[in-house]
């Protein structure tokens, strides 16, 4: 709903590097940042980890993060994704341990007023 929101610059939110085109990426009224809804959602899943162990992050095959470079197993359904295929999810080792996997798509579409 919207583009972004401004917050207190602090140390688990400094300002984005992703937004530094952004002439009023950082305002003085008190100081506050720009963060998008991509950065606000890493937030929220940092919390949701600390708090409930969940790990999820949001990747692409086209990531402009390096942090968000997909594995196999998220290449092969972000392509799934691309025909058409709503959810992919199985149950997956990963290093020494089992877990489920599941991926839904994130749609994102270009701002109006840009």
């Amino acid at each position: 709903m919207h583009v972004g929101v401004y917050v207190p610059i602090t140390h688990e939110t400094p300002p984005s590097p992703c937004l530094a085109h952004i002439p009023e990426r950082d305002i003085n009224t008190p100081k506050l940042t720009l963060i998008n809804p991509a950065y606000m959602n890493r937030q929220v899943v940092e919390l949701g980890k600390k708090q409930y162990g969940v790990l999820s992050y949001i990747t692409s095959l086209n990531p402009i993060r390096s942090e968000n470079v997909a594995d196999e197993w998220e290449k092969r359904a972000l392509q799934a994704f691309e025909n058409g295929q709503k959810e992919v999810s199985s149950i997956e080792p990963i290093g020494n341990k089992t877990f489920f996997r599941l991926m839904q798509p994130l749609i994102s579409s270009p701002r109006m007023d840009a």
